[in-house]
C-alpha cells in the first residue's frame, strides 16, 4: 500500500490585485499577495488580532487557471502545494525571499457562502444539448439563444 500522501497547505486571503501574465513559454501563471490573520489566545479564552502576515503566492498551468478565472482580492482560500525560496536582482539589489507554489486551491469553507453544484460535469456540446432540451419542452428559448430587442417604433409605418 502507498499510503496517504500529504503536502503543505495555507490558508489565508487574497491580498493583492492577482497578476495573471503568462510565463515566458506562454504558460498560464497566477501570482498575489496572501495575507494570513495573526492572532494570540488570551487567558480568558478569547483571542487578540495581533497583525497580518503576508506571503507571495504563485500558480502556474491548470492551478493558475482556476485561480485566474474563480478568485479575487479579498477571496478566502485553502490551498496545497509547497513553499519555496526566490532570489532575484532589482535596480542593482538582491531581493530574496519565499513564496508558495499552489497545487491545489479552493475557497475556504469556514469564511465562503457558496452551492455546491454535484451533477456530473458536461462538455459544452453536451450542455448546450441539455439548454436545447430544456427549452424544447417548456417551449421558451433560452436567454442566452435570445438576439436583443431591435424593433423601432418608426419601422412599423414603412410599407414594401
Amino acid at each position: 500500500m502507498a499510503g496517504i500522501r500529504t503536502y503543505e497547505s495555507f490558508s489565508g486571503f487574497i491580498a493583492s490585485t492577482p497578476n495573471t501574465e503568462p510565463t515566458a513559454k506562454g504558460k498560464p501563471r497566477f501570482y498575489a499577495q496572501a495575507g494570513q490573520n495573526q492572532y494570540r489566545k488570551e487567558s480568558d479564552g478569547s483571542y487578540t488580532k495581533t497583525g497580518t502576515e503576508y506571503l507571495p503566492i504563485v500558480a502556474y498551468d491548470k492551478p493558475a487557471a482556476e485561480l485566474t478565472s474563480r478568485f479575487v482580492r479579498g477571496d478566502s482560500f485553502v490551498a496545497e502545494g509547497y513553499t519555496r525560496p526566490y532570489s532575484y536582482e532589482k535596480d542593482g539589489q538582491a531581493v530574496e525571499g519565499e513564496e508558495f507554489v499552489i497545487w491545489k486551491v479552493g475557497h475556504d469553507a469556514a469564511r465562503t457562502r457558496y452551492e455546491v453544484d454535484r451533477a456530473p460535469r458536461q462538455t459544452q456540446s453536451a450542455k448546450a444539448d441539455r439548454v436545447a432540451a430544456t427549452a424544447a419542452q417548456s417551449h421558451e428559448v433560452p436567454t442566452e439563444f435570445e438576439a436583443p430587442a431591435t424593433h423601432h417604433p418608426a419601422d412599423s409605418g414603412l410599407a414594401l
